[in-house]
């Protein structure tokens, strides 16, 4: 874990807490929000018994593990002081089910952008042979935004959104796989692209078709 303090902060003066060896105390989630002083990490607002608001910005490090910083909030509502969370400060976060809240405001963050690409991709199915690259027409003002938002997915999220997709147009019809692969064409060298050609190739020898797919 990277405790180096105030690495993805902006304004903000990280302080030394005192380390406290009293148990665990029961707190409840009041909130999830952002802010701009904490980039890339996701807060969980919480109140202790005596009503004290204190916020939980987490966020993932370089190397897939946790960091962050406790928020102590005024009475105001203003920040107060700001700590810097250390390895046995997640594990008591854990106990409180702070990291429960943070995980599953995860999973909604990510199914959101899962579901707003596959949109995305489907209207693009839509468009049919306006963006058949074999055409030789200019579809860059179609594809171009998609393919943005497809590179802030990692590559699971890709995966995710392709299978999505394989089974909103081929898994549903294979007649869909004309304008199914107008779309493949334009990504096929995305993880996206990948995992829908492993889909296609799977379906098409399960069909009889020994040389699977080749695009």
């Amino acid at each position: 874990m990277n405790d180096a303090p105030g690495k993805n902060l902006v304004n903000v003066k990280v302080e030394e807490k005192e380390v406290s060896k009293d148990k665990t105390e029961k707190i409840r989630t009041i909130g999830v929000t952002k802010d701009p002083d904490f980039e890339g990490s996701i807060i969980i607002k919480t109140e202790d018994a005596d009503g004290r608001i204190t916020g939980y910005a987490i966020r993932k490090n370089k190397d897939g593990g946790l960091e962050g910083n406790e928020i102590r909030y005024q009475s105001d509502g203003s920040k107060g002081p700001v700590y810097q969370l250390h390895e046995t400060d997640f594990d008591k976060l854990r106990e409180q089910g702070v990291l429960g809240s943070y995980e599953r405001a995860v999973d909604t963050e990510e199914s959101k952008k899962i579901n707003d690409v596959g949109a995305s991709l489907f209207r693009l199915f839509m468009e049919g042979d306006k963006i058949d690259p074999t055409w030789g027409k200019d579809s860059s003002s179609l594809i171009d935004p998609v393919r943005e938002t497809l590179k802030n997915l990692s590559d699971g999220d890709q995966e995710k959104a392709a299978i999505g997709f394989f089974d909103s147009t081929i898994g549903r019809n294979i007649s869909n796989n004309r304008y199914a692969y107008n779309v493949y064409r334009h990504f096929k060298g995305t993880t996206f692209g990948k995992k829908f050609g492993q889909l296609e190739d799977e379906r098409l020898k399960k069909a009889g078709y020994a040389s699977g797919f080749i695009l």
